[in-house]
Formats: structure tokens, sequence, C-alpha cells
């Protein structure tokens, strides 16, 4: 084991490296992702505005251009699910080979293109994660008042209202009814008919993401009162966060079902498991590339200088992820703030402190 003030240059630059790269194309390989919301320019010359605006947009779909025009202020709130969805994505696939990074390629190419082209289940996670997102983010820009005059709080269901309890419904819903529908007319507006198996995954796998928001929606209370009493309970219903979605989708992941078309409906391909629920994620072949070495034709930067856990007992154990190359230990000291006080009026000022640090990279 070596000891030092800080790792050794090559290490270091090399996982920044990965992590930096991976982070300028998760902002700039897809044109979707750099929408520019409408101006005030735009906003004031009506039906004219919302043309020239959606027209700039070179890389829309012919379907996604018409919902533009009907609607320009989404693109933006669509831009940010995307790029929520992304976040998510590597978030959730930190710690495996696959970590969920987007790739170079034409303004118009997905940021995902190779993952895309492959039949693997990363490919159904970022359909539902992607879809997911952009319901997510429609729903809340709804709930916040971002597009008060397209769309708002959700109406209560009437069963809810009957049902009642010792509380009123008040508050904001939030209408994950909207969100759900720009998501999916959107996304997957091309897909009329889903007769080929292709189409098929995608928009079982894009549904599926989508579900998740839909069905965990949970009822939040507040109380209301004067001097900390609860006179009144108002409730509504809320959406989890995104990061308690984009767990449970990956959850699915880890369960997806292989799947086949037969008599035009999704089957398993092994016989001995269940039919897959709307739930499930389904996909058509096992991935060509275990991510071990870099490949940009097939999605993969590979997992040298990759940060492993000698003592774990998941995917990011060095074992694992270092496809047995073996990996080398390097301790260094890390600066963090300690001893802070706060300063009227009104900072907080703390000391620099080191603390000794030791990561395993992969070979």
């Amino acid at each position: 084991m070596r000891f030092s003030r800080r790792p050794r240059v090559s290490s270091v630059l090399t996982a920044y490296f990965m992590w930096s790269w991976s982070a300028l194309l998760a902002s700039a390989a897809w044109w979707l992702l750099t929408v520019p919301p409408m101006t005030e320019r735009y906003e004031n010359t009506s039906a004219r505005g919302a043309k020239v605006y959606c027209d700039s947009l070179r890389y829309l779909k012919p379907y996604q251009h018409q919902r533009c025009l009907r609607q320009p202020t989404l693109m933006a709130i669509i831009s940010d699910g995307i790029k929520s969805g992304i976040r998510e994505c590597q978030y959730q696939f930190r710690n495996s080979k696959w970590n969920c990074s987007t790739y170079p390629g034409p303004p118009g190419r997905h940021a995902f293109h190779p993952i895309l082209k492959a039949r693997g289940r990363e490919k159904a996670f970022v359909y539902a994660i992607l879809s997911a997102a952009v319901s997510y983010e429609i729903t809340r820009a709804c709930s916040n008042g971002a597009m008060l005059s397209e769309c708002g709080c959700a109406k209560i269901n009437p069963h809810d209202r009957k049902r009642g309890g010792n509380f009123v419904w008040g508050g904001c819903t939030d209408d994950v009814k909207i969100g759900d529908e720009v998501s999916r007319s959107f996304l997957d507006g091309d897909i009329v008919t889903a007769k080929t198996m292709k189409k098929q995954l995608r928009k079982h796998n894009s549904e599926a993401g989508r579900m998740v928001v839909t069905s965990n929606m949970r009822k939040v209370c507040k109380c209301h009162g004067i001097t900390g009493s609860c006179a009144q309970t108002v409730c509504w219903r809320s959406m989890p966060t995104l990061r308690f979605i984009s767990h449970r989708i990956k959850q699915r992941f880890d369960g997806s079902v292989q799947a086949r078309i037969r008599k035009g409906i999704l089957r398993p391909r092994n016989k001995k498991h269940k039919n897959p629920t709307a739930l499930d994620l389904v996909y058509a072949k096992p991935s060509q590339t275990n991510f071990c070495e870099p490949n940009l034709k097939r999605g993969s930067y590979g997992t040298r200088g990759r940060v492993c856990n000698e003592s774990s007992i998941a995917n990011d154990h060095c074992g694992i992820m270092c496809c047995d190359r073996g990996y080398h230990v390097e301790t260094f000291m890390r600066p963090y703030g300690c001893n802070c006080v706060f300063e009227w009026c009104c900072q907080v000022k703390c000391q620099e402190c080191r603390e000794r640090v030791t990561l395993s990279y992969c070979s």
C-alpha cells in the first residue's frame, strides 16, 4: 500500500475524465437536452411565435412538432425530464459495470444510441426511466403553477371523497394523468400500432415506467389550527420523489423478463416463468457486451480506472467491477470542512481538516 498526500495522478485523472466526459455528454448528446424555454419574443407573437420556436427545434419528428405547436411551453419541461431521467439512471447504476453513460454522435441521435440499438435489458430501463421522468416533470410543473394556462391541480376522485375520514380533501393533488398523457404522446407518439417485437417491447417498457409514477401516488396531509392545534386536517395526493420512482424501476430491471411474441402477446421465453405484468421490464436478448472493455459501438466505456469496493458483496466488488483484471489501492489525505461555527450575521465558517481515505481503482 502506498501513502501519499494525494492519489496517483494517472488514476485520479482517469476516473475524473470518465466522470466529466459522461457529465458533458449527458448535457449535449441529444438535442432534447438543450431545448431552451420559449422567450417573451416568441410568446408575444402567439401562434406565429410558437411556429418560429418549434421550427428552431430542428430534430423534432412530425408528431412532436405538432405537439410543440399546440403546447410550446412544454418543450423545456420535457427537456428537464430527459435530464432528470439520465441523472437517475446514472445514480441507480453508479456501482455497476454499465453506469448509464451517454455517448457522442450526430445532434439528432439519441444519447443512448448504442444501447437502444441492442436488445438487452439496459434498453428496457432507458425507455422506462425516461418516460417516467418526463411524466414526473410535467406533472410537477402543473402542480407548481409553471403552466397555468395549460394545466394545474387534479380533481379529487369522487370515490375518494365518499370514503372520507377525519380529514377534508384540499391542497393541490398532482395531476399524473396529464403527465402520463404528455409523456406517452411525445415520446411514443410514433407507435400507432405495436405489431413488431421491437415496438411492443418499447411500448411495454415505456408504459411500465409511467405506471410506476401513477401507481405510487400517496396521501399527504397537513394540520391547520392556531397555536399548534390540529383543528382541521387537509389531505391531497402527491407523487413520491423521482429517486423513489427510479429505485422501483431499478428493482424491476433486476427482475426483468426475457420475452418473445406469441400470438401477438408478450410471453416469457422461459416457459417456466410467469407472464410479465404491466409493471415488469421486458427485453429480447441478453446483452452482447459485458461492459468490461471500451467499445463505444456497443455502448461501453469499460471499467478501467473505476472505483471499486473490496469489502462489497454487490456489483461494485473489485472482482466483479474490474472483470478479474485486478486493482490497485491508494491512500491519500482529503480535505473537508470541520469545526463549523455560525457567526452573526449570517455566515457559517469552517476550518479545513484532512482525513485519510483509501480507495481501490480497477486496473
